[in-house]
């Protein structure tokens, strides 16, 4: 019980003086607090063998405590294993806890409560517990869950260990190794402890959980000895460390690569046997069909053929095969990408999906680009209603819940990555001004009268910046009001698009809605829906065609298309439906441009037809080092952080007077519960991302509950914070982090309520890179959900010290 308490006051201390627990020290608490109720009514001994309530009670309470604590402990390695391979962030370790409340109490509450019913306790040597006479109910209703239990923690426990050690290879430096280590044992005393004695666990584990969670033993050396045992710095290195500043130069063009990105939907037809050959690598492909894996395999095979080279393929998917329930098949991305460059180290970080959507995020090079794939609500049947505000709905989930990099932190994926490339069936429609079927088609057949199309479809390098392709970005005046906490949303009532520009970077995207297919493209809903950008489509709608029928052979526009939904649906306007949408960060979007954008005619399979762009995407690192001058800053440029003299610090300073952004409308009661979340380095540009949870965990373990304030320890190796919104107001926030001497990188910010977020973006830090110490003012566009928030105004400074 000295343990018990030893950890609960800790926790309780820590929650006095407002300094930060984790979600592992939360786990401990309840372990503590389980283990208590189970000694305690041990100290009752036999005064039940001659009171039968008692004895029920105690038996109650020590069964139900027993079979918690075990459950508790492999929740406890589950964690981990979330924490360590899965990359979950604390955040989303928190949506856990409940799980495992319920996992843990429910099913123990009910089967002691059974054995009460069952009349099982008794006199069991030194307490009341299930009676000697049931030693069969024993096995049954305890030790069974003490063997499940171990073989969990002993699997994921080599699960994580395992995760641990690749970490450590490829990170190969004495801080991955230190950390790695101390893992190592902790692991293994845990283990050990509930293997070799987990019999008299039930006895001894409050403070054997002292011992290995607590920090006893560290805090009774730094009270009697005054010994740090954080242990001393040491060089922290990276073997991929290549991509130092001394690699990056202004004066020289990076890298330059050209994506092939396409979207088609099969429905439950096959694939042609010649859809392959439109292909070019590398390649980003959305499909949704039923036979996906043979697809994915003949366009694997196709480009190995031609090029003699070995691709490596990613792919993600949800659906099924089963069209009785409902499905239409699988919503699948693939990347294909040759097995060289995957093996120089540009590698996938992260995939996920939920029910809509898709997504892979990855790094080449320097640089980040995250691919999602998609399908939209479709229009219901009823006769003349859009399902607009669905779809729109649709892609704001897909924002939220899509998290494409392990340290999101509630950070939504275009903010994490340079450069997003979404594309799928998004089902927007040509319905904006509720034009006939007729009406639509007229207006094809006359765009396709002046001879506009087919054309090799490239976009020239002397067009105007308005052809630079078809974006994400939009903005919408005037800037709707965030929903506070405890006050009605006003997502429904504002302009719903994919994200938002503040009006000095507009002039990249600008609407292109002129010439031929001018009067088709005024009528898309999408555009309504977005502020400009939309790369020149110079193509027929592809949705939604008859099969076996081409604009390419036929020169009756009508006979292509299907105007007439099955089974009474109504009116079918023709539309597009197919769409590639991309969006990069401010100080990056000159780094990728769309180059073609096209549908292919010549397959005629489904009712869609095929829609591809080719992106270029220019890196600012180059392969190999460069020879001198050296980097245009007066910095050490090297790929190393030392740990004392290495840590970055970014200081960011909201004016409390001048401009005023949104939340100056906001009262200061709904303020005080509004918070800033920072995060930088952001995932894919941190070259220690992967060495990063190694260290945090380690300094969980070594520091314990008791082992000082958030400042120290476990706070350096952290790559996100959280400061309340007044106090950001008033002195500003510091986020102080290790990371590599580099410039172009950019820090995340999160403006959150108590349940939601008010408003996020990426900001630049380059400028500020450049010129140390110098404040440097920004004004960066705020979004949610794809849903335009605001602009945030400020200072932003950088220093190394």
């Amino acid at each position: 019980m000295t343990g018990c308490v030893f950890i609960i006051t800790s926790y309780m201390w820590k929650q006095y003086t407002h300094d930060k627990r984790d979600f592992t020290a939360k786990m401990v608490l309840v372990m503590s607090i389980i283990d208590f109720l189970d000694a305690g009514f041990k100290l009752f001994g036999t005064l039940g063998y001659t009171r039968p309530w008692l004895c029920n009670v105690q038996g109650f309470v020590m069964n139900a405590a027993g079979v918690s604590g075990v459950t508790w402990l492999a929740c406890m390695a589950f964690t981990w294993y979330r924490w360590i391979v899965r990359r979950d962030d604390d955040q989303r370790l928190h949506r856990w806890f409940r799980t495992f409340c319920v996992v843990s109490f429910v099913p123990s509450a009910v089967e002691s409560l059974y054995l009460v019913a069952a009349d099982k306790y008794g006199p069991a040597g030194f307490y009341c517990w299930i009676g000697d006479a049931y030693g069969t109910s024993r096995i049954y209703f305890f030790f069974t869950w003490v063997f499940a239990a171990a073989a969990g923690i002993m699997t994921l426990a080599f699960l994580v260990g395992l995760d641990v050690y690749k970490r450590q290879k490829s990170q190969d430096n004495q801080e991955a190794a230190r950390a790695s280590s101390l893992i190592f044992s902790k692991l293994s005393a845990y283990v050990g402890i509930f293997v070799v004695v987990w019999g008299p666990c039930i006895v001894n584990r409050r403070l054997l959980n002292a011992i290995v969670y607590g920090g006893v033993v560290q805090a009774v050396r730094r009270l009697v000895f005054g010994v740090d045992t954080r242990g001393s710095g040491t060089r922290m290195t990276n073997n991929c460390s290549e991509l130092s500043t001394s690699f990056i130069r202004d004066d020289v063009p990076g890298v330059t690569i050209s994506v092939f990105a396409t979207t088609f939907n099969l429905g439950e037809g096959n694939a042609p046997d010649d859809m392959v050959r439109l292909l070019s690598p590398p390649i980003i492909m959305h499909t949704e069909c039923l036979h996906l894996t043979e697809l994915r395999a003949a366009v694997k095979g196709f480009l190995e053929r031609c090029t003699h080279t070995t691709f490596a393929e990613y792919s993600r998917d949800i659906g099924s095969k089963n069209t009785v329930l409902g499905y239409h098949g699988f919503i699948g991305i693939a990347v294909f990408v040759p097995e060289t460059d995957v093996n120089c180290g540009k590698t996938l970080n992260f995939r996920t999906s939920n029910k809509g959507g898709v997504g892979f995020a990855f790094r080449y090079l320097d640089t980040s680009i995250a691919v999602v794939s998609c399908h939209l609500s479709s229009d219901s049947k009823v006769v003349g209603k859009s399902n607009m505000e669905r779809r729109n709905e649709d892609a704001t989930l897909i924002w939220q819940s899509l998290h494409l990099s392990g340290d999101a932190m509630g950070v939504e994926f275009p903010s994490l990555h340079h450069h997003t490339i979404v594309m799928g069936d998004l089902n927007y429609r040509l319905t904006r001004f509720h034009a006939s079927p007729h009406e639509v088609v007229d207006l094809v057949a006359h765009a396709l009268s002046q001879k506009k199309w087919p054309l090799q479809q490239r976009l020239s390098a002397q067009s105007p910046p308005d052809s630079s392709g078809m974006t994400i970005l939009s903005s919408f005046p005037p800037v709707p009001q965030l929903p506070l906490a405890g006050s009605p949303s006003s997502v429904s009532s504002s302009h719903h698009h994919l994200s938002s520009t503040p009006p000095d970077r507009r002039t990249r995207f600008h609407r292109r809605t002129v010439g031929a297919w001018t009067p088709v493209l005024k009528h898309d809903e999408l555009l309504m829906c977005m502020e400009d950008g939309l790369a020149v489509i110079t193509f027929p709608p592809t949705f939604r065609r008859l099969r076996h029928t081409s604009l390419l052979t036929s020169c009756d526009v009508a006979s292509a298309y299907s105007l007439e939904a099955a089974n009474g649906g109504g009116p079918r306007v023709p539309s597009y439906t197919d769409r590639i949408l991309y969006h990069s960060l401010a100080d990056v979007e000159g780094d990728l441009e769309c180059t073609e954008y096209r549908c292919h005619e010549s397959i005629d399979v489904s009712d869609h037809k095929p829609v591809s762009c080719v992106f270029h995407i220019t890196t600012k690192a180059h392969r190999f080092p460069l020879p001198s001058p050296p980097p245009p800053h007066a910095l050490d440029g090297t790929a190393m952080v030392e740990e004392d003299d290495r840590v970055r610090d970014v200081v960011l300073e909201v004016p409390d007077d001048g401009d005023r952004h949104w939340l100056d409308r906001a009262s200061m009661t709904a303020s005080s519960y509004i918070e800033l979340c920072t995060l930088f380095p952001l995932p894919l540009e941190d070259i220690f991302a992967e060495q990063r949870k190694l260290h945090q965990l380690a300094a969980s373990w070594r520091m314990g509950l008791v082992g000082g304030s958030s400042a120290d320890g476990r706070s350096k190796y952290l790559n996100h914070m959280r400061v309340p919104w007044m106090s950001v107001r008033e002195k500003g926030v510091v986020h102080r982090c290790f990371a590599q001497a580099k410039r172009h990188m950019h820090i995340a910010l999160d403006i959150r309520g108590p349940t939601m977020s008010l408003g996020q973006c990426a900001l630049s830090l380059d400028a500020a890179f450049v010129k140390l110490n110098v404040h440097m003012p920004f004004e960066e566009a705020l979004s949610t959900g794809g849903i335009k928030a605001g602009v945030l105004k400020g200072r932003v400074m950088f220093c190394m010290v």
